[in-house]
């Protein structure tokens, strides 16, 4: 079992801040906004069956190995 149960992917739109701004000078250097929810909250167990069903390999499928 993966050390993790659940995933979900979001979409963000970011946007630095103006030079010599108060949230730069705080060491905000961005802005960002929620867009989409690419996927919501799911089960690995699901998402695996979905990339299954797609074709997709999941990782420990293949011959995968950290650098």
């Amino acid at each position: 079992m993966s050390s993790y149960s659940f995933v979900r992917a979001l979409h963000y739109q970011y946007k630095y801040t103006k030079i010599g701004s108060k949230e730069s000078k705080r060491g905000q250097w961005w802005k960002r906004k929620k867009k989409v929810v690419y996927l919501p909250i799911i089960n690995i167990d699901s998402l695996r069956g979905i990339m299954s069903g797609q074709g997709w390999k999941w990782y420990k499928d293949t011959k995968y190995k950290s650098a």
